[in-house]
């Protein structure tokens, strides 16, 4: 038996020797197999040396923050109000002005105090009644600046103003000087423009002579325009004689007569029916164009006080008749650039005194030399 094991174990030795023989013979004698090169291993580069860590450092424990407070709400501001003024001051006056343009009245003022200071506004009174004053301001709103124009005008009634300020608790101080102004009639515009046969007169166009084709045209250097049409925008009255070839013109008095060829101007001024007209020489005459007549504007406008203006981009001529008005100031205030009084003269107070104005034309008239007039006098302002 124990021979057996022993034959057992070597013959197991042997197959196992043998095995392994034949597997080293495979792998070195195969020829199917191909060879494979062997590569030198590459040096390896030294690893760095670990750096130690920081050692980490406790956070310190966060403090809770407080509890936000809710902001107290803030108060608006009061708006700013001028501080109240001396309503009652003596030295506290406003001067009040007026002029007529375009038919209606432009009224201005000035302060002997700061308006930022005391003043709220201006509350402007109109009456037509020279017994009573108006109770109820011109406008439903109180006033700023220092102006006002007011085209709520009836032509032909006196219209008396005074202005008042309003403080700042709502109260009015003292009126103004007063301020007279009547317009009898308004004053108009007429524009024409060379070649063109259409009429503007206060804005509006219509065509100088329907069908056919009048036109103002240029005669020596002075213009022409068709005679009727403009004077007749006027309100003037025009008369033809065409056994004298004569025309004449009446307008608020003036009567200006010309005739057709000749460069003879006559007039006669308001009042003086039975005096020598006065004649002056033009240095053109007046001409019959399509059976209508046309004249020299600029002689007919200087007769009458009309104003003419002349824009040569446009070839455009421009008359004005201004509004037949009357402004008189009740002690002698006037506007100090001249332009309130039709004549030009206005008065400035110096020593005070009352004026009543002429009831036919309401002008103040000063003296020609020394510029004074009523009681106390005046200075001449304007032109």
């Amino acid at each position: 038996m124990r021979r057996l094991k022993t034959v057992i174990c070597v013959f197991t030795v042997m197959t196992m020797l043998t095995g392994f023989s034949g597997m080293a013979y495979a792998l070195t004698f195969n020829p199917t197999l191909p060879s494979v090169p062997m590569h030198p291993l590459q040096p390896t580069e030294p690893l760095e040396p670990v750096k130690p860590v920081t050692p980490v450092v406790p956070v310190e424990p966060v403090v809770p923050l407080d509890p936000v407070v809710p902001l107290e709400p803030v108060e608006p501001l009061d708006p700013l109000v001028p501080a109240e003024g001396p309503i009652d001051c003596d030295s506290c006056n406003m001067s009040l002005y007026a002029m007529v343009e375009n038919n209606v009245v432009k009224l201005t003022w000035t302060l002997s105090w700061d308006p930022d200071t005391w003043t709220k506004g201006f509350r402007i009174y109109r009456t037509s009644d020279d017994n009573t004053a108006a109770s109820v301001p011109l406008t439903d709103f109180d006033l700023t600046g220092n102006s006002y124009t007011d085209s709520n005008i009836v032509f032909g009634i006196p219209y008396k103003y005074v202005i008042k300020p309003v403080f700042a608790d709502g109260t009015e101080g003292k009126a103004s000087n007063e301020v007279n102004v009547q317009i009898d009639s308004p004053g108009t515009t007429v524009s024409l423009q060379i070649d063109n046969p259409m009429i503007n007169v206060n804005g509006a166009g219509k065509e100088i002579d329907p069908g056919r084709g009048i036109k103002p045209v240029i005669i020596n250097g002075r213009t022409y325009v068709p005679v009727r049409a403009v004077t007749e925008s006027f309100g003037a009255v025009l008369a033809w004689n065409a056994d004298e070839q004569k025309v004449t013109i009446d307008l608020d008095g003036v009567r200006q007569e010309l005739k057709i060829g000749s460069n003879i101007i006559s007039t006669v001024e308001p009042g003086c029916a039975l005096c020598t007209p006065k004649q002056i020489t033009m240095d053109v005459a007046p001409v019959i164009q399509n059976g209508r007549t046309l004249l020299p504007i600029r002689f007919i406008a200087d007769g009458f006080g009309w104003s003419t203006a002349w824009e040569g981009k446009t070839r455009t001529v421009t008359i004005v008749k201004q509004a037949n008005a009357k402004v008189w100031p009740a002690n002698f205030i006037g506007m100090p650039d001249g332009s309130f009084n039709p004549e030009g003269n206005v008065i400035r107070p110096e020593g005070g005194g009352e004026w009543t104005p002429d009831s036919n034309t309401g002008i103040l008239e000063p003296d020609p030399w020394t510029g004074l007039t009523g009681e106390g006098g005046g200075t001449i302002w304007g032109n």
